[in-house]
């Protein structure tokens, strides 16, 4: 078999969680030698009322970027807006492929729009480096698509050891797989924390009171929840006269609803703040400053154990992930809240050590391990795959 050696290499993002978290090793592959790194901003970067993140990104010189447009006008992401959004978006995605000609890409978790991207790099005849695959949550539509871009991928970069063996499981070539550990490692050491003073000024944050962080996304396989959910965790913190800050929900079927709804429940509180969109900077440095993140978010299972901040998790959305000691599991209800805080209390007098045994996402350096394994990838002939059936 003819094996050709990558020097140059595709990224496809659709959102900015993904943007985020992938820029460090984007820019650590630019730096290489005889390695040209191509950036593709599409998908939810276009999205106005999620804050059209395409126009305040932060930009690597070294890195080309393209983009490819998408029409979110009278989209309230329902079901059936998605559908439609997801016919024109692999016409869009088709005929940059086919216009390119990339010979590898990467994508990052399991959007709808990584699994189209996915779709067509694989009708192309376009080998994937797929990072994050072989977790489960049990809430939403991401496993499906997870797991569907695994077996569309040849290289797997895995956050967590059991991700790794699920991905084997899935019957991928072992040798393939690799266990890097989460990217937001490095990417909060290579953060510049701002200091309290400066959030205050920024985001005019009453500093008499303790700040809470809230990222709430829709569980988009049973959503009856979440409205349910939403007022009881704002009554909750309301009462308890923290001020806080909400991000805004993710780009999922019944985004839309939720944001009006939090936006409606807050209307006439003074001490809520809702931010379309933070940044990397801004929401590492309020998570950090913050006395605990609630909400469903990834960033309650990953970001804030790796600060040793307590993370408030609620509901379905993130249920099978694998979790750290300072996560505290709720189901949302007004029970499940009352005597949170002094869980909380308790959790902040333990002094947890930042290692791969209470925190599974933790592994040294990933972004320069993931950068040597990428850049030592050579490209097959063709996209053939064979099934590893595990003995």
């Amino acid at each position: 078999m003819v094996l050709r050696k990558i020097n140059k290499i595709f990224y496809f993002s659709v959102s900015r969680s993904d943007y985020y978290i992938t820029y460090n090793l984007l820019s650590y592959l630019a730096s290489k030698k005889n390695l040209k790194i191509n950036t593709v901003i599409t998908g939810m970067h276009y999205a106005k009322i999620f804050g059209n993140t395409k126009d305040n990104l932060i930009h690597n010189k070294k890195i080309s970027q393209h983009k490819i447009p998408v029409d979110y006008k009278n989209c309230n992401f329902m079901d059936k807006d998605i559908l439609s959004i997801s016919t024109k978006f692999i016409n869009s995605i088709s005929f940059f492929l086919k216009k390119k000609k990339p010979k590898i890409i990467i994508l990052f978790c399991e959007r709808y729009e990584t699994f189209l991207i996915a779709y067509c790099a694989t009708i192309y005849k376009i080998p994937i480096i797929h990072i994050h695959g072989g977790e489960l949550t049990l809430g939403s539509y991401d496993d499906n698509f997870r797991h569907s871009i695994t077996k569309m991928s040849h290289w797997h970069l895995s956050a967590t050891q059991k991700s790794k063996k699920r991905i084997i499981q899935l019957g991928e070539n072992k040798k393939n797989v690799f266990n890097i550990g989460s990217l937001s490692l490095d990417n909060i050491k290579k953060t510049s924390i701002l200091n309290y003073k400066i959030l205050s000024n920024k985001f005019n944050i009453d500093e008499d009171k303790e700040l809470v962080l809230m990222t709430y996304h829709p569980t988009t396989l049973n959503a009856k929840k979440d409205n349910s959910n939403i007022h009881n965790i704002i009554n909750f913190l309301k009462k308890e006269n923290f001020f806080v800050i909400i991000t805004a929900p993710g780009a999922d079927t019944g985004s839309s609803k939720l944001k009006k709804l939090i936006l409606h429940k807050i209307k006439k509180l003074k001490n809520f703040k809702f931010i379309n969109n933070l940044g990397f900077q801004n929401y590492i440095s309020l998570l950090k400053c913050s006395k605990f993140l609630i909400g469903n978010s990834s960033s309650g299972i990953i970001e804030a154990p790796l600060l040793n901040k307590i993370s408030i998790n609620v509901g379905d959305r993130q249920k099978l992930r694998e979790i750290s000691p300072t996560i505290l599991n709720i189901d949302g209800s007004v029970k499940s809240l009352k005597g949170i805080l002094k869980k909380i209390s308790k959790k902040e007098k333990i002094n947890f050590k930042i290692n791969s045994t209470l925190f599974p996402y933790y592994k040294k350096d990933p972004i320069k391990t993931a950068g040597n394994i990428i850049s030592k990838i050579k490209i097959p002939e063709n996209c053939i795959k064979k099934f590893y059936t595990k003995n």
